[in-house]
């Protein structure tokens, strides 16, 4: 399972449980106001640098639009 790590209180961070929240994926979420930056932990790996995130954001999306699309073909 992913899990988010955001301040509520970043409207960065909050960009970025947004761009999650509408993938429509599952996702534990936990609010931690003293973060400086978001993290994303998912199968042993972690993210924390917003370049890092929005990279692994840009690949899930990707295979989020490819999985769905093999899906409809059949």
């Amino acid at each position: 399972m992913i899990e988010l790590f955001i301040s509520e209180t970043d409207p960065i961070q909050l960009a970025i449980k947004d761009r999650m929240d509408n993938m429509g994926l599952a996702c534990k979420i936990t609010i931690d106001n003293a973060r400086t930056q978001a993290k994303i932990k998912e199968k042993g790996q972690s993210f924390e640098s917003k370049d890092d995130i929005l990279r692994y954001m840009d690949e899930l999306e990707e295979f989020y639009r490819q999985w769905y699309a093999c899906r409809c073909e059949d």
